[in-house]
């Protein structure tokens, strides 16, 4: 994959040391970490700087990509987006937003750009996501991606300290060159 996609608004990169204020702020948000089944609340000190070295390393095994908004006269980090291998032909998606870029098509537009990289890979077949059944936001971004939604089951949220009802869901790549060459027409 590519280091750094563009879309119309957005620009997605690595992360850089310098993204670890933005990071803690939107992960202290307790909106934002009871929506995902990896973050805790409160999100520890020197979480943000563990989390940028270890995705820079390589240890992480998957592509991180901090999410910029690109404005006139500034560009706001405002989230992250990230794909893992999960088996052979098939990716992991994962991703989050800060509360100010909700609401505003971001998510959507950053899930899609990953999305249109990872199938540029011939060898990549399926993209997989979960989501909490009550995350009414990310539902919506995956639905507008083409996922199907699929079996249900309980996951532990840390910032909820408690098992969350979710929904598997998958995309092919052929659902997803359907959709792109539906919305051309």
């Amino acid at each position: 994959m590519r280091d750094v996609l563009t879309t119309e608004r957005l620009t997605l990169r690595p992360l850089k040391a310098e993204d670890a204020g933005p990071i803690s702020l939107h992960a202290s948000d307790a909106k934002v970490a009871r929506m995902l089944a990896r973050m805790p609340h409160p999100y520890p000190p020197g979480a943000a700087e563990a989390f940028i070295e270890t995705a820079l390393s390589g240890r992480l095994k998957e592509a991180v990509y901090a999410i910029d908004i690109l404005q006139t006269d500034s560009t706001d980090m405002v989230g992250v987006v990230s794909l893992k291998d999960r088996d052979k032909g098939v990716k992991r998606l994962g991703y989050w937003l800060g509360a100010p870029a909700w609401g505003r098509g971001v998510g959507t537009e950053a899930v899609r750009a990953v999305i249109d990289e990872a199938f540029a890979d011939d060898g990549v077949q399926r993209i997989a996501s979960d989501v909490f059944l009550d995350n009414l936001a990310s539902r919506r971004v995956l639905a507008k991606s083409g996922f199907e939604f699929g079996e249900t089951f309980e996951q532990f949220c840390p910032a909820r300290g408690e098992p969350v009802a979710s929904q598997h869901c998958e995309l092919d790549r052929v659902a997803w060159l359907r959709l792109k060459q539906s919305e051309l027409q």
